[in-house]
């Protein structure tokens, strides 16, 4: 895992220790990723990558669904079997975890 903030005036990351402390599962899944975010109101966005790197999943706003548990989580019905990168933006880093989907 890593982390990365962006500087404003050059765009350049520099890689910071854990800001949000972002756990996600059960790892691995069939369709439900559930999330546990330390700080929730930092976090911007979320999407997530498949290993070719194309976005299959985009939250811009931050709007989840929660669970009983009160965790947010992410639904993700339609993607087939394979290895996920989670990525979450906020303003003060960007981190980022892998997760499988197994059916």
């Amino acid at each position: 895992m890593f982390l990365a903030k962006y500087s404003e005036t050059t765009s350049v990351p520099t890689f910071l220790s854990e800001t949000n402390n972002i756990q996600l599962f059960p790892n691995p899944t069939t369709t439900t990723i559930n999330l546990s975010i330390e700080n929730p109101n930092e976090v911007s966005a979320i999407q997530v990558y498949d290993l070719m790197g194309k976005v299959v999943y985009q939250d811009a706003h931050f709007v989840l669904q929660y669970s009983i548990n009160n965790s947010p989580t992410i639904q993700l019905p339609l993607l087939p079997d394979g290895i996920y990168t989670l990525k979450v933006l906020s303003s003060k880093s960007v981190e980022c975890k892998q997760f499988v989907i197994k059916h």
